[in-house]
């Protein structure tokens, strides 16, 4: 996903153009978190995007989000392809954003509940 936020230009940052320099930044003595920006336009544009047609050539949409019915077979294929030991598809990224902040020592049941926009902890549990 971090290749798709630099390909797209996505950083607030202007000087944080490639990975390497995202993994040169180094979180401040005290803080438990360096916030990592991305510009107000990129809220609102999907991360997984639709390739369309053009006179001359094919170009990566800018507001069309890839359908499900496309991307997850695509997934499924990569997660096969890789090896991985669980399914892979788009819920996989929200089930590996839970697990972290279920094993985070700075995040409550509370919070996590809210990122994750669920109701209680029962899903949890």
């Amino acid at each position: 996903m971090l290749a798709l936020l630099f390909a797209d230009q996505a950083f607030a940052a202007p000087s944080l153009t490639s990975p390497e320099q995202l993994f040169r930044l180094r979180i401040a003595p005290g803080q438990k978190q360096l916030p990592v920006p991305l510009k107000e336009e990129m809220a609102k544009r999907p991360l997984f995007r639709r390739c369309k047609n053009f006179v001359d050539g094919i170009r990566i949409s800018e507001e069309q989000a890839l359908a499900d019915t496309t991307l997850r077979p695509q997934m499924t294929n990569l997660g096969i392809i890789t090896s991985m030991g669980l399914p892979t598809g788009p819920y996989a990224f929200r089930r590996g954003n839970g697990q972290a902040l279920d094993n985070s020592s700075e995040i409550t049941d509370a919070q996590r509940n809210i990122i994750l926009q669920h109701h209680n902890s029962s899903v949890f549990q």
